[in-house]
């Protein structure tokens, strides 16, 4: 059993992290149970997590010395802040205090990691994963509406917004100057979709009104990047697996999320978006195909003889 934990990768919170998103995508079209099934899944990869993390503590360090892998270790806070709202209904403070968990458990991450890899700089160093680090706190806008905590919601999505339109210049000069080369990195590529259309459902779930052209931008942003996404899933279609694969489902899950949410939202002051809404189903499908294709090959990985 301790061989299964040791070859558990922590990456794997990331997929932990799209079907928490991935029961609230699909609620609206399948019913609860849909959401229930997803938050289950979502809630058993979180315990495998925790298990490791419990028996295995050393490789908690030895994890956050490797960058990319550490650039995405919020995936797990952000995957408990999500699983908060599914235990709400049955057990209110449990959630509240899963989720401040989370929210905590993400800023020392954002300090820790801002600490270690930020100085001395070196642009050949940052990775699109670094969207996940700084901007992946959104996901407390998206859920302290449930907790009654919209301060820190508000707070924790300006923060973002901040970070969000600092990285990009950097993030894409990275990767015109300096190409990724290693297979094992390649996937992180997707991860671009996943700030813009996380921003737009923080926004729309805090009820903000500060500035519907700031929403659509964002919107548009996660439209070209999610786009960009696709582009690069063909291309990388013929990559060997990597735990770096959890970076195919939640950017295309918060997408579809995203511009269902938008076309709601925007629908009631502008009339008819149909076309939108259609471009949203499809992000549905394609994400669930995304997140179902991982999890075989996780599936596959983890009962296999290989090691990476």
């Amino acid at each position: 059993m301790k061989k299964f934990f040791v070859k558990l990768p922590y990456p794997i919170a990331g997929l932990m992290l799209a079907y928490a998103a991935l029961g609230n995508l699909l609620e609206a079209s399948l019913g609860a149970n849909a959401k229930l099934i997803c938050g289950a899944i979502s809630a058993i990869l979180l315990i495998l997590i925790l298990i490791k993390m419990l028996i295995l503590p050393e490789s908690i360090k030895n994890t956050f010395n490797i960058l990319p892998i550490a650039s995405v270790m919020t995936t797990l806070p952000m995957g408990m802040m999500l699983l908060s709202v599914y235990i709400k209904p049955y057990a209110t403070r449990v959630a509240l205090i899963l989720w401040a968990i989370g929210l905590i458990i993400n800023v020392i991450i954002v300090i820790g990691f801002s600490v270690k890899y930020l100085f001395p700089w070196k642009l050949e160093n940052v990775l699109a994963s670094y969207f996940v680090t700084f901007v992946g706190i959104v996901v407390a806008s998206v859920t302290a509406k449930a907790f009654h905590m919209e301060a820190i919601g508000v707070a924790a999505f300006i923060f973002g917004l901040i970070c969000y339109f600092i990285l990009i210049p950097i993030v894409v000069m990275r990767y015109m100057k300096h190409p990724i080369s290693k297979d094992p990195l390649k996937p992180l590529i997707i991860i671009f979709a996943a700030p813009a259309n996380l921003l737009v459902v923080g926004y729309i779930s805090l009820g903000l009104t500060w500035s519907s052209g700031l929403l659509t931008l964002l919107w548009s942003l996660g439209l070209l990047t999610t786009l960009f996404a696709w582009y690069y899933l063909v291309r990388l279609a013929r990559l060997d697996f990597y735990p770096s694969y959890s970076a195919y489902t939640f950017p295309l899950v918060i997408g579809a999320i995203s511009t269902l949410r938008y076309v709601n939202y925007m629908g009631g002051m502008q009339g008819s978006l149909g076309w939108i809404r259609n471009f949203g189903m499809i992000q549905m499908v394609i994400s669930v195909l995304a997140v179902l294709y991982v999890t075989i090959r996780y599936a596959l990985f983890l009962q296999s003889k290989e090691s990476i």
